[in-house]
Formats: structure tokens, C-alpha cells, sequence
């Protein structure tokens, strides 16, 4: 019986009209491929587009910060020496005083 079901399975499928609408329904999944395929392509461009400019963004906040750093070390350097200067001055004059003393 169920052999015979097959056989008449087998037979529906090879008339004309089912076989119309195999290939009917085998162009429409590849048209969706085709459309999934070109979607995918989009999506993936556009969130490697949003990367890239994620990352450029990400860099130069990255460099304005590092630039920012570098001046205030550079600032405090000249304080530093500034006040290490007048530290000598002060030490030198103190000196000076207990010599002459």
C-alpha cells in the first residue's frame, strides 16, 4: 500500500502541470535567496560603515585626550621647575644669611 502511494506520488509529480509548480516555487526560493543574499550584503556594509566611523570618532576623542594630557604634563613640568628654581633661590639666600652670620 504504501509503495503504491509512492508510485502514485512519483506519478502526480511528473505530470506537467506539477512539474510547472516545482519550478514555479524552485525560481521563487531563488529569487528570495538572491534577495536575502543582497540584504545581508547591505546590512553588512552598513555596519561596517557604523564601525569605521565609530573607530574614527573613538580615535580622534582618543587623541584630543592624549593631547590634552600632554599639555597639562607639560604645564605642571613648568610649574615644577618654577618652583624648584625658587626653592634654590630660597635655599641659596638662607645660605648666604648663615655665612654672613
Amino acid at each position: 500500500s504504501n509503495s503504491r502511494l509512492a508510485t502514485h506520488g512519483i506519478e502526480i509529480l511528473n505530470t506537467p502541470m506539477a512539474k510547472a509548480e516545482l519550478e514555479k516555487e524552485i525560481c521563487e526560493l531563488k529569487r528570495g535567496n538572491v534577495e536575502l543574499k543582497e540584504r545581508l550584503k547591505r546590512e553588512n556594509f552598513e555596519l561596517e560603515q557604523g564601525f569605521k566611523k565609530e573607530t574614527f570618532e573613538l580615535e580622534q576623542e582618543f587623541e584630543q585626550q592624549k593631547l590634552k594630557l600632554e599639555q597639562e604634563f607639560e604645564q605642571q613640568k613648568i610649574e615644577l621647575e618654577e618652583e624648584k628654581v625658587e626653592l634654590q633661590r630660597l635655599l641659596s639666600a638662607r645660605e648666604h644669611e648663615r655665612s654672613g652670620t
